[in-house]
C-alpha cells in the first residue's frame, strides 16, 4: 500500500499555508521570523536578478549575432550560392572523396558492432 500524498495533488490551499505557517512558527519561534523572512526575500531577489542577468546576456548575444550576420550580408561576405555552383562544388567534393578512397583502399577496420 502506498502512502497517500493527496495534499500534494491539487496545489497549495489555505489549509496547507496555515499548517506550514504554524510549523515554521514552532520551529523558528517568533523572534527569528523577521530574520528568516528577510533572508528568504534577499535570496529570492538574488535569484530573480541572476535570472534577469542571464536573460539579458542571452538576448544581447542574439542581437550581436543578428547584427554580425546583417553586416556580413551587407558587405557581400555572405552571398547565397547559386544552385549551379553548389552542384558543381558537391560533385567536386564527391570526386575528391572517391579518389581518396580508391587510393587508400577499403577500410581495414569493421564498423562498430559488426563481428569480424
Amino acid at each position: 500500500m502506498t502512502p497517500c500524498l493527496c495534499f500534494l495533488s491539487g496545489g497549495v490551499g489555505g489549509g496547507e499555508i496555515l499548517l506550514l505557517a504554524i510549523i515554521v512558527l514552532i520551529f523558528f519561534g517568533p523572534k527569528e521570523l523577521p530574520r528568516l523572512f528577510r533572508t528568504f526575500g534577499e535570496l529570492s531577489r538574488r535569484l530573480r536578478d541572476a535570472g534577469d542577468e542571464f536573460k539579458r546576456q542571452i538576448e544581447e548575444g542574439g542581437r550581436d549575432l543578428e547584427e554580425g550576420i546583417r553586416r556580413s550580408a551587407e558587405d557581400g561576405l555572405m552571398t547565397p550560392p547559386t544552385d549551379a555552383s553548389t552542384d558543381e562544388e558537391t560533385r567536386s567534393a564527391q570526386a575528391t572523396v572517391a579518389d581518396e578512397v580508391d587510393r587508400e583502399g577499403p577500410d581495414p577496420t569493421p564498423p562498430a558492432g559488426e563481428a569480424t
